[in-house]
């Protein structure tokens, strides 16, 4: 989500649960204080401002770094002030600021608060880079820039992602690497040869069409990508299933092609 866009819905009053704020120290500090006083103080009392400003709002919680590091105590005191429900006002809303000095173990215990999602509680990560939280922690929250990747795609030009959907489904397209984003998103080609693919290659670039296509509708509508598997308490990856469709793809595609050449010099 862009700013633009984050500034209409909090100026409906349309809250998410769960926002990460990724920018610069001023864009960080305006965005909490907007967020704050519509959240807390929708009609605009002098005396709630001013609570606000001196952090002594009983329904503010800030969770600053100490040291470059957020403590795993400090997000217990978190977790213990959200089971509350709040007493001056609609909703609670924390704060976490510097993000990105959240270590394993913090960071596992502020996910299971995520997960709960109490309907009272509204919870603002501000982090100079969200490449630096775990990526479960991305997948359960908004993500809010100056600038989206796809800012410049028109939302409401349904007709046009139903054209993009189409060709891929011929397959006119191509998936790339997003080294920043690290993902796979979707790209566009006109392939004449399609169709004097073998069966096994034409399932293998379906597989890596359907992947890149997840990934490309994640970012168009959501800011980030959501369809990840998480082996929490097992194993420490995480894994984004559109990822896991485009490597799948590729090896079949590329087992296809070792078959049939080793065929063919069978048959010479």
């Amino acid at each position: 989500m862009n700013y633009t866009l984050f500034k209409e819905k909090i100026n409906a009053f349309e809250f998410s649960q769960n926002y990460i704020i990724e920018g610069n120290e001023s864009f960080l500090d305006t965005v909490s204080k907007e967020l704050t006083l519509k959240v807390l103080n929708p009609d605009q009392d002098f005396k709630i401002t001013r609570e606000i400003e001196e952090q002594t709002h009983p329904n503010l919680l800030i969770v600053e770094s100490e040291r470059n590091n957020i403590s795993i105590e400090s997000i217990r005191n978190m977790i213990k002030y959200v089971q509350k429900r709040p007493l001056e006002s609609k909703y609670k809303l924390v704060i976490i600021k510097g993000g990105q000095f959240l270590r394993t173990e913090a960071s596992n215990a502020l996910l299971k608060t995520l997960e709960e999602s109490f309907d009272y509680v509204i919870i603002c990560i501000l982090v100079d880079s969200r490449h630096k939280l775990l990526s479960t922690i991305k997948s359960r929250c908004i993500f809010v820039s100056e600038a989206n990747s796809f800012e410049s795609f028109d939302y409401s030009d349904y007709g046009k992602l139903l054209e993009i959907l189409s060709l891929a489904l011929k397959g006119d397209f191509f998936a790339i690497y997003d080294s920043k984003n690290k993902e796979y998103l979707l790209g566009l080609k006109e392939d004449k040869n399609f169709k004097n693919y073998t069966k096994w290659t034409k399932i293998g670039v379906s597989i890596i069409a359907a992947g890149a296509m997840g990934n490309m509708i994640d970012r168009i509508f959501r800011g980030f990508v959501v369809d990840m598997i998480d082996f929490n308490g097992l194993w420490h990856f995480v894994f984004n299933v559109a990822d896991m469709y485009v490597h799948i793809g590729i090896y079949i595609i590329v087992i296809d092609y070792l078959v049939r050449k080793h065929m063919e010099k069978n048959r010479k």
